[in-house]
């Protein structure tokens, strides 16, 4: 009997040990694939419209990122179109993915639309350049502080005594609101800066460029003009250059992206502000894996904040790739 019951001790004893070793193997293999264990992780990208050229390079950040990291990153246009953005967002959720980046159509309201949504499906959502209030997290630049970087460059580079045409992009949006509102502020400190123009190319170069024949045409002075993006200030620097005007007139964009730095090289521009397009994108995914991984909880709206930078003449070829 007592042979009985140390064999049972000792079978039981074996068991144990198998078990306890069984367990520290998995937590071995679970901190082994605790390092690649982003890349099974899906994620949609739901951008405000593929035919915006600066959201594209920012996208094109996010990618890249994605492909380092083996992460699957699913591209949804929303066509610049609240409704179209919103159901196509509700049906990539509904497919399946762990998190949502969005550069939403419309920034005028709060967004609870699109969060309503990401809180149905139980997915994180975080916003990138365009500002959602209702996000677990935005990632996006302060737009204030472009509009102020163009107003002081133009008063410490040209004088205090000037005549400033302004092109700004659509109306009522917030980075056109903010972007306009701080470089006023600046120039409405000097009484001799005068603001001779003042009309809306929807961020659109073909509307700047006509805009800007029609300045052209009316014989107004302009010592500088200056918009609220670089593919505007493109489309007036091309209308200046048919018109032999382009060395009278310095132009200021915001951006510096691949087309701002190439017209800068060509002189089309004078001076952008660079707004870190492929540094969002990035960041953007980081931000949803911190979500994913309960850094932030959503409970309220955190802001990660990406810092503007001036590109002139003088630096403009370190901002080249």
């Amino acid at each position: 009997m007592k042979k009985k019951i140390v064999s049972i001790i000792l079978v039981l004893t074996m068991i144990l040990s198998l078990a306890a070793c069984g367990s520290k193997e998995k937590k071995e293999d679970t901190k082994e694939t605790g390092e690649s264990s982003d890349k099974s992780k899906k994620i949609a990208y739901c951008i405000n419209s593929s035919t915006d050229t600066f959201e594209v390079y920012v996208y094109e950040g996010a990618k890249k990122y994605c492909e380092e990291k083996g992460i699957e990153l699913v591209l949804v246009d929303g066509e610049d179109d609240t409704a179209t953005q919103l159901s196509k967002m509700d049906s990539i959720c509904e497919s399946g993915v762990d998190g949502v980046i969005l550069v939403p159509v419309d920034t005028n309201g709060d967004g609870s639309e699109y969060r309503k949504i990401a809180d149905e499906y139980e997915v994180p959502l975080v916003s990138a350049v365009r500002q959602c209030q209702s996000a677990w997290v935005m990632v996006s630049t302060d737009s204030s502080e472009a509009g102020k970087m163009q107003g002081e460059y133009i008063v410490e580079n040209y004088g205090e005594k000037l005549d400033v045409a302004l092109l700004v992009g659509i109306l009522g949006s917030e980075d056109m609101t903010k972007r306009t509102e701080s470089l006023k502020g600046v120039l409405s400190k000097y009484p001799d800066i005068n603001i001779v123009f003042e009309d809306c190319a929807n961020w659109n170069r073909d509307e700047g460029m006509a805009i800007a024949e029609n300045w052209i045409q009316s014989k107004k002075n302009i010592d500088v003009v200056v918009a609220n993006n670089d593919e505007m200030a493109i489309g007036v620097g091309l209308a200046l250059e048919a018109s032999d005007m382009l060395e009278d007139v310095a132009v200021i964009g915001i951006d510096a992206q691949e087309n701002g730095l190439a017209a800068m090289e060509d002189g089309i521009l004078t001076a952008s502000v660079f707004q870190p397009a492929g540094e969002q994108g990035k960041t953007a995914v980081e931000t949803v894996l911190d979500c994913i991984d309960g850094k932030y909880t959503g409970e309220k709206t955190e802001w990660v904040q990406i810092n503007f930078e001036m590109v002139t003449q003088d630096n403009f070829k370190e901002y080249m790739q």
